[in-house]
C-alpha cells in the first residue's frame, strides 16, 4: 500500500489543529486564572484601603484623647495653683484631696446636674 501526499497533509492538518485546540484550552485556562487573581487583587485592596482607613481613624481617636488628657492635667495644675495661691496661709493648700473624696464630690455634682437638667427641660425637647 503506497501512502500518497493526500494522507500526509490530512496528517499534517490534523496535528495542526489538535496543537490549535490544545492551545486554545491552555488559553482558555489562562484567563479563568487571570480574572480568579484580578478579583482577588481587588478584594485585597479594599481590605487594605478599609485597614488603612481604620487606622487612620483610630490614631486620631488616640490622638485626641492624648490631647484631652494632657488639657486635663493642665487644667489641674492651674486648679492646683490657684487653690495654692488663694490659700497661701491655710496648712492644707498643698495636701492632695483624697481620692474617694473626690469621686464623690464628682459623683454628687453629676447627680446634682441630672436632677438640674430633668426638672428644668428644654423648650427644644418639649
Amino acid at each position: 500500500m503506497k501512502i500518497d501526499n493526500s494522507f500526509w497533509l490530512f496528517l499534517a492538518l490534523f496535528a495542526v489543529s489538535w496543537w490549535a485546540l490544545t492551545l486554545y484550552d491552555s488559553n482558555v485556562l489562562v484567563k479563568k486564572d487571570n480574572e480568579r487573581l484580578q478579583n482577588e487583587a481587588v478584594t485585597s485592596q479594599f481590605i487594605l484601603s478599609t485597614v488603612l482607613e481604620l487606622s487612620v481613624t483610630f490614631n486620631e481617636i488616640s490622638r485626641n484623647n492624648i490631647k484631652e488628657r494632657d488639657r486635663a492635667t493642665v487644667a489641674s495644675e492651674q486648679v492646683k495653683t490657684i487653690i495654692k495661691t488663694v490659700l497661701v496661709d491655710n496648712g492644707c493648700a498643698p495636701l492632695d484631696a483624697p481620692r474617694d473624696a473626690t469621686i464623690e464630690l464628682h459623683n454628687h455634682a453629676n447627680r446634682i446636674r441630672s436632677n438640674a437638667i430633668s426638672t428644668h427641660p428644654s423648650p427644644f425637647t418639649q
